[in-house]
């Protein structure tokens, strides 16, 4: 996903494999790029999509039958 979107937009991202975990950073993201002082969260859009494409690649996927 991070490739796709730093190849495809002005979202600069990258992924670190840790230990245990990976770590998923935008660098650059086109929603919030120059706010600042804001008193919530503006990056709903890019916690949904990366939320969901855990959910899709973890779920085990059995064809119809």
């Amino acid at each position: 996903m991070a490739k796709i979107f730093t190849q495809t937009s002005d979202q600069h991202s990258t992924v670190v494999e840790q230990e245990r975990q990976f770590v998923y950073t935008i660098h650059r993201c086109p929603v919030c790029w120059g706010r600042h002082g804001l008193d919530k969260p503006v990056c709903f859009v890019a916690a949904g999509l990366l939320q969901e494409g855990v959910k899709w690649v973890s779920v085990a996927r059995v064809p119809d039958q």
